[in-house]
């Protein structure tokens, strides 16, 4: 998270899906990772929100 200035709970969903593509994806170049990232986006997206972890 050292690359962000701050954390807003608003947008935690956000960062946190920024910072686990960063994790994930560290060893590839700069345009494999543009090309994940847009394949990324179009997928179907399962996981946990803030929401629901507060809702535990």
């Amino acid at each position: 998270m050292d690359r962000l200035q701050g954390v807003a709970t608003k947008y935690m969903d956000n960062y946190m899906f920024w910072f686990r593509f960063l994790e994930l994806n560290k060893k590839l170049g700069d345009t494999d990772k543009q090309k994940k990232l847009l394949l990324d986006t179009c997928k179907l997206a399962n996981f946990t929100t803030v929401q629901q972890l507060r809702a535990c």
